[in-house]
């Protein structure tokens, strides 16, 4: 498969595991919706900036390639700017509101 990544998994009860994660597939099983909401600049380095929020408010979640909660915020703006240089380099998930993209953060 291309653009895919594969794993084992251990969780200590049943065994190690075969995962596959794809590109259009989150760690978390959330599929991953093209423009739902703005990132730029992706790949990130210090910051990335986040457009199209709903207006109304919500939150805003990012998890890393295992699916760990790396950071959160809930927002009430329609923008948002996500410091990313404490982040370590990586291929993360941006969940907003139940839709997700991809992000790429190099340092």
């Amino acid at each position: 498969m291309n653009n895919s990544l594969f794993f084992i998994a251990r969780d200590g009860s049943h065994g190690d595991e075969l995962w596959i994660l794809a590109d259009a597939v989150t760690s978390t099983g959330f599929p991953v919706k093209e423009n739902s909401f703005g990132i730029y600049p992706n790949p990130a380095d210090d910051f990335i900036a986040i457009s199209k929020l709903q207006p109304s408010g919500g939150r805003i979640e990012l998890f890393d390639y295992l699916g760990r909660l790396a950071y959160f915020h809930d927002y009430v703006q329609s923008g948002f700017q996500l410091p990313t240089k404490d982040l370590q380099a990586g291929v993360y998930f941006l969940h907003v509101n139940g839709k997700a993209e991809k992000l790429v953060i190099q340092h």
